[in-house]
């Protein structure tokens, strides 16, 4: 069991390295986005966690940070991709 994990972790590890390396921004953008949405629903269904409104929202603004963090978003038009302040 112990080496499983480790392999487990290890291969994780080599994975992300991949996609940091060879992914453009938006890609890596859509993955954060896209593991959040896949941990929650698999919550869900492995430990019965309810998805609370607030919980939904909170996960909606943490998508929408990762963009703007990002720059890939322009944030409700108020900022352009590209410029820093």
């Amino acid at each position: 069991m112990t080496w499983v994990c480790i392999l487990m972790n290890a291969g994780g590890g080599l994975l992300v390295g991949t996609v940091i390396k060879y992914a453009d921004a938006v890609t890596k953008d859509f993955a954060i986005g896209a593991s959040i949405v896949l941990s929650s629903v698999a919550s869900t269904q492995l430990f019965g966690f309810e998805i609370t409104p607030l919980f939904f929202c909170g996960g909606l603004v943490v998508v929408y940070a990762v963009f703007v963090y990002a720059e890939s978003a322009t944030c409700l038009g108020l900022f352009k991709p590209g410029l820093s302040t």
